[in-house]
């Protein structure tokens, strides 16, 4: 994770200085590192540099837990592979040993998943009774269980189940090929657009310099907020994948709410540190919306609008078939 921010950091740093250079007049590095071909052949090849780059960081960013990593996380306890095997047979999977379920580290409080390796990780710690020990309850037989194992199975394990299906729907919606499309093809895209409709004329301008392809430091910014739109797009998909039972989504309506709780303590943090650095409320606010352009995720608001729809909708469903059965 590291070594991916650095790279991205890297490359978002090249991209204003070179604009800043660009601006004064110097001759632009990348057409002096090219052979001196004109027209389209020099337009293609320097198209080959945003979407290269970008493409790379799709990988990366997409296999942060490499082959080694993955073999130094831990193991899942056997009633937890038991269980998260069940799932993907119920998500339509013939073979889930194909499938490695691996513990992720305890700071890391969400789950996760690579598709290039089949890999799912699971986290223990999103609900106050650990998966472990839920999934020991699941794997005893009803009559077994005590009525507050059977009260706990029934509150906290839907919630796991809702986060499971979600990370497994990355992987047989192929995220990750859209993912890696979505970064060759959206600077080759904008570079076209800017080549073509750039509305700042005169190389000298701070605009034209601005959104220049293919390295103007505002250029590189839509291209990024553009992938972060696809790689929203894809979390909603994620999100329809969940199977289509009540338990189910009302676990993942309770994990979007105790989301949102988090999220609202860490708004109140965040202005509160905006207030004591002096900024305005304007300011703090327009720092706080900035951020969601470049959010990998959907607002949390809506993604539990789209799950609660969907419940409501078989609850509805599922009311009138009783009341035509009787």
């Amino acid at each position: 994770m590291k070594r991916m921010n650095k790279i991205f950091l890297f490359l978002l740093l090249a991209s204003g200085a070179h604009s800043s250079w660009a601006m004064k007049g110097k001759a632009s590095f990348f057409k002096q590192t090219l052979p001196k071909w004109t027209g389209n052949t020099l337009f293609v090849t320097g198209a080959l540099w945003p979407a290269a780059t970008i493409g790379t960081f799709e990988l990366l960013r997409r296999t942060n837990y490499d082959l080694k990593e993955c073999e130094r996380l831990s193991n899942v306890s056997p009633s937890t592979q038991s269980w998260a095997h069940k799932r993907l047979r119920l998500n339509g999977v013939n073979n889930p040993e194909e499938y490695s379920i691996k513990c992720v580290p305890s700071y890391v409080s969400s789950y996760a998943s690579d598709p290039y390796k089949k890999v799912i990780l699971v986290s223990p710690d999103i609900t106050h009774t650990s998966l472990s020990k839920l999934t020991d309850i699941y794997e005893t037989e009803r009559e077994n269980r005590s009525e507050e194992d059977e009260s706990t199975l029934q509150a906290e394990l839907p919630i796991h189940n809702g986060a499971f299906d979600h990370e497994y729907g990355h992987i047989r919606n192929k995220d990750h090929v859209t993912g890696a499309l979505a970064g060759i093809a959206i600077p080759i895209l904008s570079l076209c657009a800017i080549k073509k409709w750039n509305p700042f004329k005169g190389a000298s301008s701070f605009g034209y310099q601005l959104f220049k392809g293919p390295f103007g430091f505002g250029l590189g910014a839509v291209n990024v907020a553009a992938y972060c739109k696809v790689l929203r797009y894809s979390e909603f998909r994620a999100d329809d994948s969940v199977h289509n039972d009540i338990e189910t989504l009302q676990g993942g309506c309770s994990l979007f709410q105790n989301r949102l709780k988090e999220e609202k303590e860490g708004k109140e943090v965040f202005f509160k540190t905006g207030e004591i650095l002096g900024y305005s409320s304007l300011t703090t606010k327009a720092l706080w919306e900035f951020q969601n352009i470049y959010s990998t995720h959907p607002p949390t608001e809506k993604r539990l609008a789209r799950v609660n729809r969907r419940l409501e909708k078989l609850q509805q469903e599922n009311a009138a078939y009783q009341k035509d059965s009787h």
